[in-house]
């Protein structure tokens, strides 16, 4: 009886102290879960505006190379000839990046000098006035930088561009007239057109400023995608 009785005593005893150990793992647990989705949002970000630094990097190399700044929408059709679309102008230049399979080819083609799916750029007429006719590659592509919507080889139908939260919704603004100004002020919530495939109002860059000393700014939703513009401290800026 005595030892059954030291039996019971002793674990009791334990049960106790493996109830105090769970509810200690508990508070650890509700205090650590919070501070490292922090953490894993902030190395999202960070790797975003990387990124997007990259980008606007690439662009404005182009625009030091050729004198104009690549306009993405321009399609191939028009034989990229010039206009006033390539040349300096007073308003800023706006692109939504994933506005249709032409913007995403000529980002591509404009940046790396090569097609999406890695090969190399036609020599047929139309391409004879390429805008980077040179081929030079202002930077290559990575595996982040983008999702595959389709299997097969990639082209521009089957690719999103996206930020480190996979939302597509990106726009990217140029400086118009080249004087390394971009101005924002009440004009903020105008930038960016209503796409084909991604529709709705894009998101807005939710900058007090009225302008940013930049030749390039590239922004996004980051959390929670386009439905994150009345979420100021969800956009993800390059700048």
């Amino acid at each position: 009886m005595k030892q059954t009785t030291r039996f019971q005593k002793s674990t009791g005893f334990t049960l106790i102290e493996l109830l105090t150990v769970i509810a200690i793992i508990g508070v650890l647990a509700a205090i650590l879960v919070p501070t490292v989705g922090r953490v894993r949002d902030n190395a999202r970000r960070t790797q975003a505006r990387a990124t997007f630094t990259s980008w606007s990097q690439a662009i404005e190399m182009f625009r030091q190379e050729y004198g104009f700044w690549p306009n993405f929408s321009t399609p191939p059709s028009a034989d990229w000839s010039g206009g006033n679309q390539l040349t300096p102008q007073d308003r800023n230049l706006v692109i939504r990046l994933n506005e249709n399979a032409t913007t995403r080819q000529n980002f591509v083609e404009f940046l790396t000098g090569y097609q999406i799916d890695g090969s190399e750029l036609p020599t047929t007429l139309v391409y004879r006035n390429h805008p980077n006719r040179k081929r030079i590659r202002f930077y290559s592509l990575t595996e982040n930088d983008y999702i595959q919507l389709g299997t097969g080889n990639l082209s521009p139908q089957n690719i999103r561009f996206v930020d480190s939260y996979e939302n597509d919704d990106i726009i990217i603004v140029m400086d118009g007239n080249q004087n390394g100004v971009i101005a924002l002020g009440t004009n903020a919530g105008t930038y960016g057109v209503t796409g084909n495939e991604n529709p709705g109002s894009p998101v807005t860059p939710y900058d007090t400023r009225t302008e940013v000393r930049a030749g390039v700014l590239i922004y996004s939703g980051g959390r929670g995608g386009a439905n994150a513009g009345i979420a100021r401290e969800n956009i993800i800026r390059s700048w």
